[in-house]
């Protein structure tokens, strides 16, 4: 029966003034609240603030009225209703009631209701004195022990987030209004329709708005109300938050105005307001507050001033048009354009917000110029500053950049010393005859100008395949504090305020690495002329790393990660899920590392490492090798070693239920990667050693140029265990002692028979016959001895098993053929179908639900089989298992789900033989 109220809708709320009998609180259409009180539990007290600035009236209450969303009241008809004059804008606090003692019993009995849902008017026993100065507060306490279902009467939020109800509910208990328990606050209140008032004479006032007049001054206008009677003063309100009237905290300035206007100061630059009227109908006497009015107070900042047009245009710029042809706009690349009309002139200023400057400084005014069309167009640009965001005040800066163009925006600055201290608006008229060219402005930034030049002489030296080193010349003028530099792989635009890439350089020199091979990179350096000025960036320059060669097979050393580096050189990390066709992102960048194999302290012996695991809900990450030439006959193995152990430590482990390990090989030198090439798989289900092993994987069906990938995949959150590869190497492809040809496989009579034949036998001992039920995990089931004289031959040799417990579902199979000294190695996989429409288990139901302790889970079987019950949130995350023995027909197995949290979780199963398999929701309380 107990529901807890999700609510996440912002509301405005709106309320309606009307000059008859009836006043209307609230509009809103939620139906989960608890107020005027709650039908859905057994008994509830519920205590409602109505604001004076809503009622805007007074006199004697009569009836009060309530919409019911519901269909039924009969279990929950019976209430008390108490009213108060308080002076409460909200609840403080869930122990905050407004005592009995202030409060008057206005009705008390059984409720009419009329056919649901719909309205439910409560007469009251005898009128209440409201009067129209105090908020009204407004108690039911509803005493009859029943429930009439989760929809209940209409409600509104409170806009400005108050907790106007405090509210008790309970199944059992009949809280005591005298001295009811500590409830619980909510800002959803039920609307309202109140009888019997005598409204207000001084209405709201209208049109309220406010004008950033200067960097010092707002001016507050309204406009008087069009009816009742005429105020004799206005009263406002400038609020950073809180309610009109609702006190000090959060009021920034307020005052009084015989007019419908009021300047405003002392307000604080760059900061967020709301501003309220209200009318003074007569000595003490007030209307309504007006609706707020949210205002953003420019006022002025200071240098560094910079504007991208990245965000708009700000709340603090501004566009002035002065024509009857185009004005400024932003374009979809995020520039200011004044674009060209066919047949008028387009003639407009863009203002900057107010700057604040000091007389006697030098400042630098940056901004980029260009026009949309390569074409010598007339198109003009005038650049000014002033007191005011006004074409009059201003003095001219620049004269104008007449007959130009550029379709890409170039750089310009100018320096300039200000007569006076002030702040100081800066204007950029731009214009252009009918049909001439459109004209581009983007990137403004103002700072002081920079006493040191930027660095001369650049040279790149040493050149490899994943660094460069870079030296040049202190500036011509100024000591420069340090250097930056950007460089990227494509072009720059290059920008005043582009974000350099390596900070703090103190030398003339510095090394790029961690680069990519065979790639051109783009780069420029700047002087840091102190804490916060720079000088102008230099020209873009740019280098190309050096390639990476083809490592002819097999390779001279195994790669050891012994720099310390990751990826090494000619190495490459990526991420995406492995699929059909992969698609990879991140460029260049993942989450392998640098490690010591196995978490070795002793050993010190370097490796790439990675965290098995997903940060949100996914991890999906490659780790490249260079391209491999393993020539036209492809006789070549990788050998790498692999460990894996818990997170900082050198016990075992095993990679969880979501977690894979892969190979996989790309055919055609890293363009892409397939699934079908995978050559080697691990997963929760594969062990690994925690004191490492050595790899060995064929590459005997590839040909030319490949890359390796060792790809790891975790699907859910689950940071327990680290991987760890070394050693990495191609290697000349081992001798098979044993040449084993034609392994097939036949189902026979419901049982799977196996063949196979050798050409010739060295030293053979004979074949453990391994089975699997997904191509993945293989056991033994049998053995077969070489027929062979002392494991020799040089004849064909033929061979069979049969697996006299032939699964009913589709099965697998392969060979290990083991040499007389131990060692072996695997056959191919050939897989021989199941029969059909046998193993089908499924979950019928689960009960109960809502379950609080013990689950019970229905289950319909065509087979006799042992399977894992799995239970795990609606994210994936396993919480625990449960195996049980189920036979054919109907099961039933309990589950212990009572230290699971309150929640949605999720059965599924798992059967070793295969099957049909689905899942079950259920909540636990």
């Amino acid at each position: 029966m107990k529901k807890q109220l999700s609510l996440f809708i912002i509301f405005i709320f709106l309320y309606n003034v009307t000059f008859s009998q009836s006043i209307s609180i609230g509009t809103g259409s939620f139906t989960n609240g608890e107020s005027p009180w709650d039908p859905y539990y057994g008994y509830s007290y519920v205590q409602t603030i109505y604001k004076s600035s809503e009622i805007v009236a007074s006199g004697n209450i009569t009836s009060i009225s309530f919409y019911y969303a519901g269909n039924s009241l009969s279990g929950s008809d019976s209430i008390v209703v108490y009213m108060g004059n308080t002076t409460k804008n909200e609840f403080a606090s869930t122990n905050d009631w407004v005592p009995l003692s202030e409060l008057s019993v206005v009705f008390n009995g059984k409720i009419q209701t009329p056919t649901l849902p719909g309205q439910v008017t409560i007469t009251l026993d005898a009128p209440f004195a409201y009067n129209g100065i105090d908020n009204l507060v407004i108690g039911v306490d509803e005493n009859k022990d029943g429930f009439d279902g989760a929809i209940r009467f209409n409600s509104t939020i409170d806009a400005t987030g108050s907790n106007r109800v405090l509210f008790y509910k309970n199944d059992n208990i009949n809280p005591n209004p005298i001295n009811p328990p500590p409830g619980n606050l909510s800002i959803l209140f039920g609307n309202i329709v109140i009888y019997g008032l005598t409204q207000a004479n001084c209405q709201v006032v209208t049109n309220v708005t406010v004008d950033n007049l200067t960097a010092t001054i707002a001016q507050g206008i309204w406009q008087a109300p069009t009816t009742g009677t005429l105020p004799i003063n206005y009263e406002w309100e400038m609020r950073t938050n809180g309610a009109a009237g609702s006190g000090s905290i959060g009021l920034a300035a307020s005052g009084n105005s015989t007019l419908t206007n009021a300047s405003i100061t002392g307000l604080i630059s760059q900061s967020q307001y709301n501003f309220y009227v209200r009318a003074e109908c007569s000595t003490g006497v007030f209307g309504p507050w007006s609706v707020t009015y949210p205002f953003y107070f420019c006022g002025a900042t200071n240098t560094p001033y910079l504007m991208d047009f990245n965000n708009g245009l700000g709340l603090c710029s501004k566009i002035v048009n002065v024509a009857n042809g185009n004005t400024w706009t932003i374009d979809p690349n995020l520039k200011l354009v004044l674009k060209w009309d066919l047949n008028k002139d387009s003639k407009a200023w863009f203002f900057t917000q107010g700057i604040q400057l000091t007389k006697g400084i030098s400042y630098r005014l940056d901004f980029q110029i260009g026009t949309e069309f390569n074409y010598p167009y007339e198109s003009n640009l005038n650049v000014y500053y002033g007191a005011t965001q006004s074409a009059n005040s201003n003095k001219e800066l620049i004269t104008s950049f007449p007959l130009f163009w550029s379709l890409n925006p170039k750089n310009s600055s100018t320096d300039f010393i200000p007569d006076s201290t002030g702040v100081y608006y800066f204007g950029f008229y731009g214009y252009q005859f009918a049909d001439e060219n459109g004209l581009i402005l983007d990137n403004i930034s103002l700072n002081a100008s920079p006493p040191c030049g930027k660095p001369t002489g650049i040279t790149k030296s040493n050149i490899t395949t994943s660094s460069v080193n870079l030296s040049w010349n202190v500036p011509s003028t100024g000591t420069p504090s340090f250097y930056e530099l950007y460089y990227s792989t494509v072009k720059p635009e290059l920008k005043f305020k582009t974000e350099p890439k390596k900070y703090n350089i103190s030398d003339t020199t510095t090394a790029l690495t961690l680069l990519l091979p065979n790639t051109k990179y783009y780069y420029t350096i700047r002087s840091a002329c102190g804490t916060s000025l720079r000088s102008d960036w230099t020209e873009i320059d740019s280098f190309t790393t050096a390639p990476c060669y083809n490592i002819v097979a097999p390779t001279i050393a195994p790669e050891t990660f012994s720099s310390g580096v990751i990826p090494p050189e000619c190495w490459r990390e990526e991420e995406g899920k492995l699929k059909n066709s992969t698609i990879l992102y991140n460029n260049g960048f993942g989450n392998w590392e640098v490690g010591n194999f196995i978490n070795s302290a002793t050993t010190q012996n370097k490796c790439a490492k990675i965290k098995i695991s997903a940060a949100v809900n996914y991890d999906y990450d490659w780790l490249f090798t260079p391209t491999y030439n393993i020539g036209a006959n492809g006789n070549y193995q990788l050998e790498f070693d692999l460990g894996l152990t818990k997170i900082n430590q050198t016990s075992s482990t095993t990679l969880g239920w979501d977690d894979k390990f892969y190979v996989v090989v790309s055919t055609d030198n890293g363009a892409s990667w397939d699934s079908a090439n995978t050559i080697r798989k691990w997963n929760a289900y594969t062990p690994i050693s925690n004191n490492g092993e050595h790899i060995t994987i064929p590459l005997s069906g590839y040909t030319g140029l490949i890359k390796i990938g060792f790809y790891s995949e975790a699907n859910y959150y689950n940071d327990t265990s680290e991987l760890f590869i070394d050693n990495v190497e191609v290697k000349p492809l081992q001798t098979v002692p044993v040449m084993l040809t034609n392994l097939t496989g036949d189902k026979k009579n419901k049982i799977n028979h196996l063949f196979w034949s050798t050409a010739s036998e060295v030293n053979n001992k004979g074949f453990e016959i391994q089975r699997s039920f997904d191509g993945i995990h293989f056991y033994p089931i049998g053995y077969n001895s070489s027929i062979s004289t002392n494991g020799n031959s040089v004849s064909v040799l033929n061979y069979q098993f049969l697996d006299e417990k032939t699964p009913s579902g589709m099965a697998y199979y392969r060979l290990k053929q083991i040499n007389l000294d131990g060692s072996f190695i695997f056959s191919k996989v050939v897989m021989i179908k199941g029969i059909e429409n046998t193993s089908d288990i499924a979950i019928i139901t689960s009960y109960p639900n809502p379950v609080r302790d013990k689950l019970n889970v229905v289950l319909s079987s065509t087979v006799s089989e042992n399977i894992t019950l799995i239970v795990c949130d609606l994210a994936g995350k396993v919480f625990f298992k449960k195996s049980a023995n189920i036979t054919l027909g109907n099961n039933q197995v309990e589950l212990n789900v009572k230290t699971l949290e309150a929640g949605s979780y999720i059965i599924k199963f798992i059967c070793p033989n295969g099957c049909k398999k689905n899942v079950q929701k259920f909540v636990k309380l």
